[in-house]
């Protein structure tokens, strides 16, 4: 992830430029009014499991949380990718013990900006917006759950 990246969006002096960024690919869908910055790296639960380490990681005031990153080169499983950091941050968000018989969990919206082409037969579409959805009717089930991804190439 390059340095002009984070220097951009990731300091507290630019947070106007990300929020503005994140509320034009979220439009119709949510709107940001402020946001703070998490910590970007996170352990496995195990010392066998992989460490996570976000480019950008934001929570909005409505405890909303952004997994944003910046992807370059080309990665053959980045949707598996993506799954993996969206899971480990629901694991993290959920609640134990007695307290997680709820399972109420915030929204959690992973955003990224590639360089390089996720469908190279389809090099025409820029933007992907996806949720959970029924296969039959794509009615939405599952509205805190979304991957937005910007593909620069097209």
């Amino acid at each position: 992830m390059g340095f002009g990246w984070k220097h951009y969006f990731g300091r507290e002096e630019n947070k106007i430029n990300l929020i503005n960024f994140l509320n034009s690919l979220l439009e119709g869908e949510h709107v940001i009014a402020d946001l703070h910055y998490a910590n970007v790296e996170e352990d496995g639960e195990h010392s066998s499991e992989r460490k996570v380490v976000f480019d950008l990681r934001c929570i909005g005031e409505g405890g909303e949380h952004f997994l944003v990153e910046m992807q370059l080169q080309n990665q053959d499983f980045f949707f598996d990718r993506a799954v993996t950091y969206t899971s480990r941050t629901i694991s993290r968000l959920a609640k134990k013990g007695a307290d997680g018989n709820g399972y109420e969990l915030p929204p959690v919206y992973f955003v990224a900006v590639l360089g390089f082409q996720l469908d190279k037969a389809n090099n025409a579409k820029y933007y992907y917006s996806a949720k959970i959805v029924d296969q039959f009717d794509q009615e939405v089930l599952y509205e805190k759950l979304s991957y937005k991804m910007l593909v620069l190439p097209n």
